[in-house]
């Protein structure tokens, strides 16, 4: 993934939400030492039967496809990115190519739990790009890593049929602007707009999100984002 813009902390929940796509949690995580213009892994379908939790964006396969990260924060029902300025978050244009499978990387030490509530959905951009929303915020409001001051992510990736895919990185840039209004347990709906590296626009963003569930730390995440990329 692209993340010469991103600060560690907030790539690691981008990379989390970006194994929807990549599906890289499997047997405990993403390697995120790989190059950011070449990496593989597998993609399945992100749908978790068992608890209800549906990504209704259509299935796509090989492509390009956008997937945006905003560390942002919840006051009361709306969340609310920071500003570009900031470049602690952004988006990234990917170009994918079906692959054979290869091996799962090895589990990654986790963080010290934290509840966190997350929301999912869809999104949709102006320039036709499509895929499942998600966003994480702590149930208590606090930052969710040590030394940040932000509360929450929200991430945006394709919706990928089963298989295998490399992908390249073909374009990426800032969030201007990005809120979600009236968070509850049935979701919330917002919008953002997206700029290149100089300020010039890019794109637009509607985020409808379906629903909410309730997980504990970046252990849990992990394995929630696992049932959600897989048909488990």
């Amino acid at each position: 993934m692209n993340t010469l813009y991103r600060p560690s902390a907030t790539a690691v929940l981008f990379v989390a939400a970006a194994l929807v796509a990549c599906h890289g949690v499997g047997g405990g995580g993403y390697a995120p030492s790989v190059s950011q213009e070449v990496a593989s892994d597998s993609a399945r379908q992100p749908v978790v039967p068992e608890a209800g939790i549906v990504c209704k964006s259509p299935k796509v396969g090989p492509g390009t496809y956008l997937l945006y990260d905003a560390p942002g924060n919840v006051k009361g029902t709306t969340f609310t990115a920071l500003a570009s300025k900031s470049l602690e978050g952004g988006w990234d244009v990917f170009k994918y190519v079906k692959v054979k499978p290869t091996p799962t990387p090895k589990p990654s030490p986790t963080p010290k739990p934290i509840a966190l509530y997350a929301y999912y959905g869809t999104f949709a951009t102006k320039n036709h790009f499509k895929g499942c929303a998600l966003l994480f915020t702590t149930v208590s409001g606090k930052p969710i890593f040590k030394g940040e001051t932000f509360n929450a992510d929200t991430d945006g990736v394709p919706y990928f049929k089963a298989g295998s895919y490399s992908f390249k990185n073909v374009a990426f840039g800032l969030i201007s602007s990005l809120t979600i209004s009236h968070l509850s347990a049935s979701g919330g709906s917002g919008s953002g707009t997206f700029v290149t590296v100089s300020d010039k626009p890019y794109t637009t963003v509607s985020i409808d999100l379906i629903g909410r569930v309730q997980i504990k730390g970046q252990g849990e995440l992990r394995d929630y984002i696992d049932r959600l990329s897989t048909n488990r």
